[in-house]
């Protein structure tokens, strides 16, 4: 919008030590013209700070700022009333008025052009000043002023200047509240579209009725709403039923509180379409003891702080065709006794319930402008979506009751001819799987295993000196492995060869002393140094036997097995028991061990002159089929390593003089336990399951 200000600064000047906005004195014309342009000239700044600054005009709210531009002009011009309105669609809106005279609030087509307009006021001797701007195509904002005496000409153009100053300010902050209230209007119009839907999400009917009651929640910010069916087939006797809750517990219709509430519904249910309860407030309505007692049992076994009950009515069959998703006015369906309630509650202490209803309170009255004091904010939310949600519930009702005839249609259907060939067809189907025999594959795993290996251990504690062969390679009967040492069996041969060489040192002294002297002393002497020798060396004879253990010999002619054989034992110390390495026998032959699971011994035959033929392949080569016959299979069940229960089967297998298997090789296997019905080979897991089900 062209800014139409004049230049202000250029102005007479304003007299020294003019501070602030004053009324001018009528008895000097050209001072009184100079204040006028130095005041409007500190007017206009403070209204373009206002206009930028104003919280109020932040929130669409318009009317202190215009009262502020009106009382300017007021106190400058020395008006006798200025009105600022606006005309929207023909009807005119007064936005601000400072003075008191009849203003005539109309459309100026003529003069909306937004320049200032002098007449003459028709039933005084004073002007009027009136300033029309159009805004939009259907809207008009004007600028009137009267003044009870006749206006000199040079006041007469200052106040022209200031009032299309003032009408520029106030054009732009009517502009801008009212793209703001456009704005909240269209939030508030989403929000309750968004509102709708909530209460019409669901693919099922559950899903339906816990959308509503959690959407409710959520609008009115209460603890939790419940909703009970009441009567029909969901009530028991013409009682009430929980069918859904705003919580994400699952319903359980033997709760305390659960039983509670419905006794409560059914109590209110004869004579009242609200019911509201306070921990401090005692019912209101026909409140009769039963009533009272009602209300204050469920109160003291929940903590219940406020709760309200709206009874739902049911829809006539006249106006059942009335339902469409748009709001229409609650006459033009007719509804019958309650057939639903809806339960609002609040929880905790009294504190806690005051601040929920102050900041509802405070949310309320900022959307509203007012807030009934006598009910929760809560309820102030309720009731303007009232109707949409008892629609919503009715609806939900009408689907509900729906589905029992189009169950009906579908057993109608079912009976149909396309039905009978469907069942004929299934029929045969069954039969053909209950007697046509196809062949039966156990499936089972496995993992390659030598016919003969030996396994070494640690046969002391100690330190790995040498290690002689490496993984792979051939060995004979008798061939030094590896070899070990004790550092204790080390300790233990110093010390005795100490003590023997003590020993022996004795004895040639006293061997010495009894070639010049005969005394019996030394002869006893030298008998008992000669035991000791001889037990000394006893002791190193058994030291060297045990060191010459621990050099480790292959027992068998074979292949050694043990991944980087050289680097894992060299120079390392071990335990006593420790694995160490194996031999395998490879020319004698391999065998596949299978892991056949305890629940399917039963299906290999139990004959044992009856061999039982299997197939497997090995991971590692798919492409090779062995064949092989089940040799035995153990008396015992094991733990495999998934912690199953198995019964370990051996199959010899037949291997060319070219192939090279690998110990622990892992392998699929079938075995073939010969034909069984076709139901039950394809079908086998989900009668094993039948059958542990029927079993307890």
């Amino acid at each position: 919008m062209p800014d139409r200000r004049p230049p202000l600064d250029q102005s007479p000047a304003a007299s020294p030590g003019s501070t602030g906005v004053t009324r001018p004195a009528a008895s000097d014309a050209s001072g009184d013209s100079s204040r006028i342009w130095a005041d409007s000239h500190r007017l206009i700044e403070q209204m373009e700070i206002e206009a930028r600054t104003c919280p109020a005009l932040r929130r669409g709210e318009s009317a202190t700022h215009f009262e502020n531009l009106l009382a300017g002009f007021h106190s400058i011009t020395g008006a006798q009333a200025t009105h600022l309105y606006a005309v929207e669609d023909g009807q005119p809106n007064s936005l601000s008025q400072i003075g008191l005279a009849v203003f005539d609030a109309k459309v100026d087509t003529s003069g909306a052009d937004g320049h200032p307009h002098w007449s003459s006021d028709g039933s005084t001797t004073g002007a009027r000043l009136r300033v029309s701007l159009p805004l939009l195509p259907s809207t008009q904002l004007t600028w009137e002023a009267r003044f009870a005496a006749p206006i000199a000409v040079d006041r007469r153009a200052a106040s022209e200047q200031l009032a299309s100053a003032l009408m520029d300010l106030a054009s732009s902050a009517y502009l801008r509240c009212r793209v703001i209230r456009l704005q909240s209007h269209l939030g508030q119009m989403d929000d309750r579209e968004s509102f709708v839907a909530s209460l019409y999400r669901g693919s099922n009917l559950t899903e339906t009725w816990t959308s509503i009651a959690v959407s409710v929640q959520r609008m009115t910010e209460v603890d939790r709403v419940s909703i009970l069916r009441i009567g029909g087939d969901h009530g028991q006797h013409g009682g009430s039923r929980m069918i859904a809750t705003s919580t994400p517990s699952h319903i359980d219709h033997r709760a305390d509180h659960v039983r509670w509430m419905q006794q409560m519904v059914d109590t209110y249910a004869t004579t009242t379409d609200i019911f509201s309860g306070t921990a401090d407030v005692e019912p209101r309505g026909d409140a009769d003891r039963d009533k009272i007692d009602a209300w204050q049992t469920y109160r003291k076994q929940t903590d219940c702080r406020d709760i309200r009950i709206e009874f739902i009515g049911g829809i006539a069959e006249n106006a059942s065709s009335h339902r469409t998703g748009a709001a229409f006015p609650a006459a033009a369906t007719e509804s019958t006794g309650p057939v639903a309630a809806m339960v609002l509650e609040r929880f905790g202490t009294a504190s806690d319930t005051d601040r929920k209803a102050d900041r509802g309170v405070q949310r309320d009255a900022d959307s509203t402008g007012s807030n009934t004091s006598d009910q929760p904010a809560s309820l102030d939310r309720y009731t303007p979506h009232r109707w949409t949600i008892t629609r919503a519930i009715q609806d939900a009702i009408v689907r509900a009751d729906s589905q029992t005839p189009t169950m009906a249609g579908r057993g109608i259907q079912w009976a149909s001819r396309q039905s009978k060939i469907s069942i004929a067809i299934i029929a045969a189907i069954v039969i053909a799987a209950a007697l046509i025999p196809v062949p039966f594959n156990l499936p089972v795993e496995g993992r390659v295993v030598p016919v003969r290996q030996s396994r070494l251990f640690s046969p002391a504690a100690g330190v790995v000196s040498e290690v002689l062969v490496s993984d792979g390679e051939t060995v004979r009967s008798g061939q030094e492995l590896v070899v070990m040492r004790s550092p204790d069996l080390d300790l233990k041969q110093q010390s005795l060869l100490a003590a023997l060489d003590t020993a022996q040192t004795k004895r040639e002294s006293l061997s010495a002393l009894r070639s010049t002297t005969r005394d019996t002393q030394s002869s006893a002497d030298a008998r008992v140094i000669e035991s000791e020798i001889i037990g000394l060396q006893r002791q190193l004879d058994a030291i060297h036997h045990q060191q010459k253990q621990l050099t480790l010999r292959s027992p068998i002619d074979g292949v050694v097995d043990q991944w980087n054989l050289v680097d894992s034992l060299s120079s390392r110390p071990v335990t006593h028991g420790q694995y160490l390495l194996s031999v395998i026998a490879e020319s004698e032959g391999w065998n596949a061990e299978l892991d056949i699971p305890d629940q399917a011994i039963a299906y290999l035959p139990s004959h044992v002159d009856q061999p039982v033929q299997c197939t497997f392949k090995l991971r590692s080569d798919p492409t090779q089929t062995y064949q092989g016959t089940i040799a035995d299979l153990s008396l015992t069940a094991d733990l495999n390593a998934e912690a199953k229960s198995v019964v370990r089967g051996r199959v010899p297998i037949r291997t060319g003089d070219q192939e090279r298997l690998r110990p622990g090789a892992t392998l699929v296997a079938k075995i073939h336990c010969g034909n069984s019905p076709a139901g039950f080979v394809y079908l086998r897991s989900l009668i094993q399951w039948y059958r542990r089900q029927i079993w307890f």
